[in-house]
């Protein structure tokens, strides 16, 4: 692998492994040039990429085996930036849980983050549902954990309007 990305640049044999990779990062972040604030249109990957490709006689793909390259050429910087806050928040939220219902949202988050970089998580069917399932089933403890560190205070502020209620109607 890294004698593969040292001669990217020299060699003209991209057919397969990193070096193809790397070819589908470069000219996707050449697509995401021509618009890099808004992106080019949620969908829009294939099309633009296929219209590069057959400029400069290269292989063609609906894939650019990285989801924030994906976004970036689709969705602009503001896609990129919102897709980077869900896990912000994500992670916000393990932090109200503990012990290892914290411990496996934040493993959740962790791989599909790094998992990301290497591939477009989110347009696989299987990784992008399964992401889902598994956000929604170990966040949830952080939900309820938040529920609950929110109940006594309710119920507390709730109880101290009735005294004011009862001091105020004895005055």
């Amino acid at each position: 692998m890294i004698t593969e990305i040292k001669e990217y640049r020299v060699s003209q044999k991209r057919q397969s492994g990193v070096n193809l990779r790397l070819e589908f990062y470069e000219n996707s972040l050449c697509i995401a040039k021509s618009n890099p604030l808004f992106g080019s249109g949620t969908g829009s990957f294939s099309l633009k990429y296929h219209q590069l490709t057959q400029e400069k006689e290269q292989i063609s793909t609906a894939n650019p085996h990285n989801e924030y390259i994906m976004l970036l050429v689709q969705n602009g910087a503001i896609g990129v930036c919102l897709f980077l806050y869900f896990f912000w928040v994500g992670w916000r939220a393990t932090q109200l849980m503990t012990g290892f219902d914290q411990a496996v949202g934040q493993a959740v988050l962790a791989v599909y983050f790094v998992g990301c970089f290497v591939n477009s998580m989110m347009l696989d069917t299987t990784e992008g549902n399964l992401f889902g399932f598994l956000v929604g089933l170990s966040l949830a403890g952080g939900i309820s954990a938040l529920e609950q560190k929110q109940k006594p205070t309710l119920l507390e502020s709730s109880a101290e309007n009735e005294e004011q209620s009862v001091v105020g109607s004895a005055a």
